[in-house]
């Protein structure tokens, strides 16, 4: 794949936009190109580190503006502080656990950000989670890489239909929560 290196790159530093699932970009890209299996990993986990960086700035930042407004209309300032209490005492596990985890990474770092957490503390367990995780995916296309693509060229149209559906709620969780 000529500049697969690049759009890796481009991807992954879009995460905060994007709803697609990466771990099968990822997983793609590793099937597709067995030589960069082990640069792959570390350029996906510095790529949605800076993708979080980018997610905890918008919270830190933004918060002054749009944080009465949530506070007022979307959610108590006692609920709100309670929240934020426990999501500071448990940072450490938190951060690690949701970067780590396929969770929306944009929940976690601008909720960082709102919260104010520690940028460099923030910032390299973001890359160590995510390498883990990113080194497991290539591990993956390392060991059943080939199972894999015949299984993806063979249901590609359910695989598709399957991260629609993932989108779709989503935005239907989005929609219930905040309308």
């Amino acid at each position: 794949m000529p500049n697969g290196v690049l759009w890796l790159a481009l991807i992954f530093s879009a995460e905060i936009f994007l709803l697609i699932p990466l771990d099968a970009v990822l997983l793609f890209f590793c099937i597709h190109n067995r030589k960069k299996m082990v640069l792959y990993p570390f350029l996906a986990a510095a790529a949605s580190t800076l993708s979080a960086l980018i997610g905890f700035f918008v919270g830190y930042v933004l918060w002054e503006g749009v944080g009465p407004f949530v506070i007022k209309y979307l959610i108590s300032e006692q609920s709100f502080t309670y929240v934020t209490h426990h999501f500071e005492n448990l940072q450490h596990i938190t951060t690690f656990l949701g970067a780590f985890l396929p969770l929306p990474m944009k929940l976690l770092s601008v909720s960082a950000g709102i919260c104010k957490f520690n940028l460099f503390f923030f910032s390299t367990t973001v890359f160590a989670a995510r390498l883990m995780r990113f080194s497991l995916v290539a591990l993956a296309a390392f060991i059943w890489g080939e199972k894999v693509k015949a299984f993806t060229d063979k249901h590609f149209h359910k695989i598709f239909l399957l991260v629609l559906a993932k989108v779709a709620i989503i935005f239907g969780v989005f929609w219930r929560i905040f309308t």
